[in-house]
C-alpha cells in the first residue's frame, strides 16, 4: 500500500492517478517498434520524461508522417 497526497493508505493497482504508467509504457513499446509509422526522438529519453512528467513528451518524440 501506498500513501496518498492527503496521507490516507491506498491501494497501488485501485488508483486512478496511476494510467499515466501503463500510458507511457504503451507509447514506449509504439516508440521503440518503429515499424510503420516511423517514429521521430529518442525513445528511451522520452520514456524517462514521460516518468517523470506523468506525460509522453509528444514535442520530442512522435511518429513521423
Amino acid at each position: 500500500m501506498a500513501l496518498d497526497e492527503s496521507g490516507e493508505k491506498s491501494e497501488e493497482k485501485g488508483d486512478p492517478d496511476e494510467g499515466w504508467k501503463q500510458q507511457c509504457m504503451d507509447l514506449y513499446v509504439l516508440c521503440k517498434d518503429q515499424k510503420k509509422p516511423r517514429w521521430t526522438g529518442d525513445c528511451y529519453a522520452c520514456f524517462r520524461n514521460c516518468e517523470g512528467q506523468r506525460q509522453w513528451p509528444f514535442n520530442l518524440c512522435r511518429q513521423g508522417r
